[in-house]
């Protein structure tokens, strides 16, 4: 999805009206279900601790946006660094404020092997099927 400034800023003041004094208490739970306290978490993980922190349910624009400012705070939504994610929530935080590197392209070779894209995942599925209906067993990685 592609934001222009004037929806970045609207959706952020929203996202921040929603959290406005409920972000060290949001973070404490996050805290909570982090088992490796290692500061990460997925961020599936991260809207079930939202809706059981009590939150209200975000429609789909507002979930996707905070899918994009969860990657723009962390490598992937399967590993996010959820102290940073939550510097969202304060009203002084800007899109600017934000680690991420626009101006380098993206290196696929720093993916997490479980973030394969899903035509490769396909074509594996589809490759092994074809092999395994010519009678020859298929290759097991």
């Amino acid at each position: 999805m592609l934001y222009n400034t004037i929806a970045l800023d609207s959706m952020l003041s929203r996202i921040q009206g929603i959290m406005d004094g409920k972000k060290s208490d949001f973070l404490d739970d996050l805290n909570l279900e982090d088992e490796d306290s290692n500061g990460f978490l997925s961020f599936e993980h991260i809207q079930k601790v939202w809706k059981y922190s009590g939150h209200p349910s975000l429609d789909e624009e507002l979930t996707e946006f905070l899918e994009f400012l969860a990657l723009r705070c962390s490598s992937s939504l399967k590993k996010v660094n959820y102290e940073e994610f939550c510097e969202v929530f304060d009203e002084s935080f800007t899109i600017g404020d934000c680690k991420h590197d626009d101006s380098s392209p993206f290196d696929a070779s720093n993916e997490d092997p479980d973030d394969q894209d899903l035509d490769q995942l396909r074509q594996r599925r589809d490759t092994a099927a074809n092999t395994a209906g010519n009678g020859e067993l298929p290759e097991i990685d």
